[in-house]
């Protein structure tokens, strides 16, 4: 095998050359991602909330293009499509049994919760939603004793108020 020209350093399998090697304390990725370079996500999300200019019943109207691709797809199952009647259905099902869990909770208090409880509460809502996620809190919380990681049912949020 060749030797490199520190001396007694053996270049092989998985013992590249020192010079083609990671150099400590620099970047494998210097230049990283662009700033303000945006995810498939929001991108889309951004797409759906552009308005546009749609003909209804002889009359313009602006909707975004949320608002417009439903329309066309529930006007499309009306109008006789059989394949997207299934999951309007489904949806609606769906809809109907969330309206009912959420009929029959009943509403928090907030205004006679402590602290502690109020963040428990917005945490759980914003979890059931599908706005955040357990695990995407567990790794951005603040890692102290005081606000350790712990059940969703006890979540809280670091204490804001000044001392």
């Amino acid at each position: 095998m060749a030797n490199n020209d520190s001396g007694d350093y053996e270049v092989g399998r998985g013992k590249p050359p020192r010079d083609t090697q990671f150099k400590k304390g620099q970047s494998g990725n210097p230049r990283g991602r662009p700033r303000g370079s945006r995810n498939l996500r929001s991108l889309i999300k951004k797409e759906l909330r552009e308005l546009i200019i749609v003909n209804e019943n002889g009359r313009q109207k602006e909707l975004t293009k949320r608002e417009a691709m439903v329309k066309r797809l529930v006007n499309s199952a009306l109008a006789g499509d059989r394949k997207l009647l299934p999951y309007l259905v489904e949806y609606e099902g769906a809809r109907e049994a969330q309206e009912e869990t959420t009929r029959s909770r009943k509403a928090p208090k907030l205004k006679e919760m402590s602290r502690p409880e109020f963040s428990r509460e917005v945490l759980r809502i914003l979890m059931e939603s599908g706005e955040i996620r357990e695990e995407d809190y567990a790794e951005n919380a603040p890692a102290s004793a005081d606000n350790a990681p712990v059940q969703p049912s006890a979540l809280a949020l670091p204490d804001q108020t000044k001392s």
